[in-house]
């Protein structure tokens, strides 16, 4: 009995070892991260990158996705379109099984043929509304609120600080991306039904110098309230620039790329809100638990940065649904019928979701406001409709 007990002990292990080898011994999931490491988006997205290498490289250290390990292959791209139209021709001519990307809406816009016609997801939080609706881009994912809803939270926040906008008029500072102009043109397309106009829409480059003439030209028209669509960078010059030329009472109200703590402190105004697609992670202690001495665990309040994390997060789950033989293809079809994902830790306000009509995931905002030295929420998050 003693040598069958041995025997099976024995055959066990070698069973044990045998399985734990072939785990090791699977193919790595390969994914393309394409992120704005460089150029004048690199303060706002290059953290997006940064957060979603962070999540993939605990889900590595923890083993894998079923024993498989997650490849990135990353790739910088200098936020110019010109420079990620050679990356996605790279990236497609032997493709991953997913792509992330954290650039310029623009950069995707210039390159739509070549993201329409891949054959596997891109997962992204800049995307083009155009490929989102009326219906979807069957391989575009978008990981952050949409143009049009970033649009709705804007008016639902002007609405719940000035109440109905009816015959009054809004103004607007925004970056020139194509991102912003769709912004831009679903809040004018919501005026018209709501019956408030965009008195003055000021558009600007990156990397701007001064602002302080179109903030002039913002304050002439006394708006019931500002909408600033800005990077990190520009934020704190465009907004104070519009509060000194007299928009001190009326809400300054800014959108997900200018809601980091460290820019509410640079503002410092009673009158400046913003929204949040998610929590910042330094906020969430099981996140920061979870980087502490990790080389990623740079720039994690900036919100961008959970963005990425979520994104990474949204794709291992789906990895692990799609299971053995998943393809990229099939990855599209996992992510479209997966139902809600639950974001853990609190870090998202609600779930991510995604059908075959509808790749916007997210469905809420939480906005915030500078209040005695420090960022607070204002009121309850906001429920954004899909179109």
């Amino acid at each position: 009995m003693r040598h069958i007990v041995c025997a099976a002990l024995a055959a066990s292990t070698i069973l044990a070892v045998s399985a734990t080898a072939f785990a090791q011994s699977k193919a790595p999931y390969r994914v393309a991260l394409i992120a704005a490491k460089t150029g004048v988006l690199a303060t706002v997205l290059g953290p997006a990158g940064t957060g979603f290498e962070a999540y993939i490289d605990t889900v590595n250290k923890a083993g894998g996705i079923d024993g498989r390990q997650i490849k990135l292959d990353l790739l910088d791209e200098q936020s110019t379109p010109a420079v990620a139209n050679g990356l996605f021709q790279r990236v497609l001519s032997d493709p991953p099984i997913a792509m992330a990307f954290f650039g310029q809406s623009t950069s995707q816009t210039q390159s739509r043929q070549l993201l329409e016609n891949a054959e596997l997801p891109v997962l992204t939080v800049t995307a083009d509304d155009s490929f989102l609706y009326p219906k979807p881009t069957r391989t575009m994912f978008q990981l952050n609120v949409s143009a049009t809803q970033q649009a709705q939270a804007f008016v639902a926040m002007a609405e719940a600080k000035v109440g109905d906008l009816k015959g009054k008029t809004v103004a607007t500072a925004s970056v020139q991306t194509t991102f912003s102009d769709a912004i831009i043109k679903a809040i004018e397309e919501i005026g018209k039904q709501k019956g408030f106009t965009v008195a003055t829409a000021e558009r600007f480059p990156a990397g701007i110098p001064s602002f302080a003439s179109q903030g002039a030209k913002i304050a002439r028209e006394a708006p019931a309230a500002v909408f600033v669509l800005s990077g990190n960078a520009d934020g704190p010059l465009v907004i104070k620039a519009i509060s000194d030329a007299g928009v001190t009472a009326a809400p300054i109200i800014g959108y997900v790329s200018i809601s980091s703590n460290e820019l509410f402190q640079k503002v410092a105004l009673p009158n400046y809100y913003a929204f949040r697609s998610s929590n910042v992670a330094t906020d969430i202690p099981a996140v920061v638990e979870a980087m502490k001495g990790s080389p990623y665990a740079a720039d994690m309040g900036n919100t961008w940065w959970a963005s990425g994390w979520i994104t990474a997060y949204t794709l291992t789950e789906a990895l692990k649904t799609c299971g053995e033989g998943c393809t990229g293809e099939k990855l599209i079809d996992t992510l479209e019928t997966a139902g809600p994902v639950e974001i853990p830790d609190g870090l998202l306000f609600g779930p991510v979701h995604f059908t075959a009509d509808n790749h916007a995931g997210l469905s809420k905002v939480q906005g915030y406001k500078w209040d005695g030295g420090k960022v607070v929420a204002d009121g309850e998050p906001v429920q954004m409709g899909s179109d």
